[in-house]
Formats: C-alpha cells, sequence, structure tokens
C-alpha cells in the first residue's frame, strides 16, 4: 500500500469515528456512556498516532481538527 492510500485510509477512519462521535452526541444515543465516547476519542488518538510518520504532527492534529469542525 503506497502513502497515498494509507492516509486516505487513516482519514476515512478518522471520519468515521467523528461520525460515530456526532450520533453519540445529537443523534439516537443521547444518553451514550462516557466509556463509549472515550472509546472514540482514544481510536482517534491511534489514527492520530498512525497518520504522523505520514504527514506530521502538525498536519495530522490539524486534519483531525478540521473534521471534527466539519463534522460535528
Amino acid at each position: 500500500m503506497d502513502n497515498k492510500s494509507e492516509i486516505a485510509r487513516l482519514r476515512a477512519e478518522i471520519d468515521r469515528e467523528i461520525e460515530v462521535l456526532h450520533q453519540l452526541k445529537y443523534g439516537f444515543a443521547l444518553c451514550a456512556s462516557h466509556e463509549s465516547i472515550m472509546s472514540r476519542y482514544r481510536a482517534l488518538d491511534k489514527h492520530y498516532v498512525a497518520l504522523v510518520p505520514y504527514v506530521g504532527e502538525e498536519v495530522a492534529i490539524a486534519t483531525i481538527c478540521e473534521r471534527i469542525e466539519e463534522l460535528l
């Protein structure tokens, strides 16, 4: 797998996690447990760590923050 496809895969995973967080915050799961929310944030952290070697820390955190702003 080349770097571009791995970056795209990681960004798609980040989007999925953020979409779930959106559902936990606004959707059918308004009474989501703290643990279920924290598990999603831990997953985002794992994706961040995986993205850093490809794009650097600044771009990785900016990517996640931008996606959170767009999707939440």
